[in-house]
């Protein structure tokens, strides 16, 4: 009989970032390795599920989804603070099922500073309490892992990246050819335009820094109306001519500007994962990135920039990046492509993650997966 796991996640919709894309990816992977898996969110997914074969999407009222016919081994719940993240914990803890947490980068410092008072007044209700009774804490870096330490939680971690959906060259050829016909070089943000993205540091940078022919193209989502103080920072330091905003995109038309771009940029304050970094590098890209994401193997790996999360830091590393040569870049972006393809395996996470279900419901939690996926410091 094969394992029932039931991932639970606010919403799957476009605006909701990373997430949107990775739990769904996540959950598919670990169907792929044999789970019995559906994934739950409140509303409807809004965004397309085609991809998605080896999972069941269902909605609506939570209880309803769990019935005598099918009552999950595991439930895997992702995000924090919402009600509905509460109601899985009551759900999970009336019922005695196993609950493992992706708290999906919302323990980091700064997210618990942004609202901190509504935070504060959560986790004295019930956010604390909910933490320490689920069985197992799901983190996607190291800096993750020790930051759930420093809050006290002491459950077994398993430290697992998110991995990357290789694009798909043919798909995106035609569009492809016709955005390289342009001679103007391009820098690219492309995520939620949102106060931990750092995007005002990157606005002055550009300012700073800016060179003949190039452009600064900012693609995302609104969230808390942080698109209208973007904008007025543009208009501010008269960057119409050299920085666009633009609306979301997603799928395959994602995937062009990803690989047409000389370089993305990801200026965030905090990112416990980043996945558009690894979806850049997926794409031959190379990225500048900041000590605020879990992303400093770019070094290593000659793929990319990782600096302070600064208007100087980002200014530097854009005059580096600016004066790289195309083929440099290319070069840059071709380690980065194979790097990701080696370690951020959908599959191979998969795989550890069923793993790890089934290690921590037989109480074994003593073996290391891959590159130390699971790790437990609990206190003597």
């Amino acid at each position: 009989m094969s394992l029932k796991v039931l991932h639970c996640v606010a919403g799957l919709n476009a605006r909701d970032g990373g997430p949107a894309r990775s739990v769904p990816a996540l959950a598919n992977a670990v169907g792929m390795a044999g789970a019995d898996v559906r994934v739950w969110s409140r509303q409807p997914a809004t965004i397309s599920l085609a991809d998605f074969k080896h999972t069941k999407f269902v909605s609506g009222t939570l209880n309803a989804n769990v019935t005598d016919d099918w009552v999950p081994d595991v439930i895997h719940d992702h995000g924090l603070w919402l009600d509905s993240n509460h109601s899985v914990a009551k759900l999970g803890r009336k019922n005695r099922i196993l609950r493992i947490v992706s708290p999906r980068g919302m323990l980091e410092p700064w997210c618990l500073r942004h609202r901190q008072y509504k935070k504060l007044l959560a986790w004295l209700l019930y956010q604390h309490r909910d933490l320490l009774s689920c069985s197992c804490l799901h983190a996607t870096s190291q800096s993750e892992v020790d930051q759930f330490r420093r809050l006290g939680l002491k459950q077994p971690i398993v430290n697992l990246p998110n991995g990357v959906a290789l694009p798909n060259p043919l798909e995106t050829a035609s569009i492809e050819s016709e955005l390289q016909a342009s001679e103007t070089r391009e820098a690219l943000f492309l995520s939620r335009i949102h106060p931990v993205k750092g995007l005002p540091n990157l606005i002055e940078a550009w300012n700073n820094v800016r060179r003949p022919g190039w452009r600064l193209r900012i693609v995302g989502s609104d969230e808390d109306g942080h698109k209208s103080v973007i904008k007025s920072l543009i208009t501010e330091h008269r960057l119409n001519d050299s920085v666009t905003i633009e609306e979301a995109v997603h799928s395959d038309m994602k995937w062009t500007l990803l690989r047409n771009a000389d370089f993305m940029v990801l200026p965030s304050f905090s990112e416990n994962f980043g996945i558009v970094v690894a979806e850049a590098l997926a794409a031959g890209t190379p990225v500048i990135t900041t000590t605020g994401t879990p992303w400093k193997r770019v070094l290593e790996k000659q793929c990319g920039w990782y600096v302070a999360p600064t208007a100087d830091g980002i200014a530097k590393a854009l005059t580096i990046a600016m004066g790289t040569t195309k083929p440099e870049l290319k070069e840059m972006g071709h380690r980065g492509k194979e790097w990701v393809r080696e370690e951020f395996s959908w599959q191979d996470i998969g795989q550890k993650m069923l793993t790890a279900y089934c290690a921590v419901l037989g109480g074994k939690f003593k073996g290391l997966w891959g590159k130390q996926c699971i790790e437990r410091k609990c206190a003597a």
